[in-house]
């Protein structure tokens, strides 16, 4: 911690009794702390929150992009430790990977925030420059499809033949011990097919646009470590 009890690298631009927002100049980086009102009426400085959100900005670009939520917590007390949690996680990261890596935001986003397809969705949208049109989360079996850009992109007829299709294609691996997915250029659009098991029968299925600009193996690695946390929630 350095001064004023907060983690290496970060200050606090504001805190008040019901939000606050904290920085880290080094990589651009703001976490804010904001209060959730049940009532969609009246003035938020007559009303008690209903509970609060955690919230990182600008995660891969100084300009606009999707806030990412981190969590939320029923006190204002419990989601600054949220947000102290993640300020913690990423200058670790910050300081072990020397500079302002993107992979040290994924990497303590990852570490604290909990799986939802939500996030999931966000984070690749932010990082792919909206060029994401479809995600299914696909087995044997099953083929569930969690996002689709509108209603002409990736039914789940089409999902299904494309996990059929990209799954026993060529991998590129993520510089790990196992292969952790595949890319593939198709008629529908690039595929990316992440396994981050190991497992090649089951994992998540994205379509691209074709032009959208892809950083691999850093986009493979990246999204894998947040699909883990996918897996984890779903252990018995």
């Amino acid at each position: 911690m350095q001064g004023g009890g907060l983690p290496v690298g970060w200050v606090r631009e504001y805190e008040g009794r019901h939000g606050a927002e904290f920085y880290h100049e080094g990589r651009n980086l703001t976490v804010s702390v904001l209060p959730r009102y049940d009532s969609p009426g009246g003035r938020a400085s007559a009303m008690t929150p209903s509970a609060y959100v955690v919230r990182v900005h600008r995660l891969f670009s100084a300009d606009f992009a999707v806030p990412l939520t981190v969590g939320t917590a029923r006190t204002f007390g419990g989601a600054k430790g949220l947000a102290t949690k993640y300020m913690e996680q990423f200058s670790a990261e910050f300081v072990r990977r020397d500079g302002p890596d993107d992979a040290a935001a994924i990497e303590a986003l990852s570490a604290v925030a909990e799986y939802s397809d939500d996030l999931l969705v966000s984070v690749v949208q932010s990082r792919t420059d909206w060029g994401l049109q479809g995600i299914a989360h696909c087995a044997p079996g099953s083929v569930e499809v969690i996002f689709r850009d509108d209603d002409l992109t990736l039914s789940e007829a089409e999902a299904t033949g494309l996990y059929e299709a990209v799954r026993d294609g060529t991998a590129a691996t993520a510089g790990r011990d196992h292969p952790v997915g595949t890319l593939t250029t198709t008629d529908a659009g690039t595929v990316v097919w992440l396994t981050p098991t190991g497992d090649p029968e089951t994992g998540t299925l994205f379509l691209f646009d074709p032009d959208t600009p892809l950083s691999v193996p850093a986009f493979f690695e990246d999204t894998s470590d947040i699909l883990r946390g996918r897996v984890d929630s779903r252990a018995p």
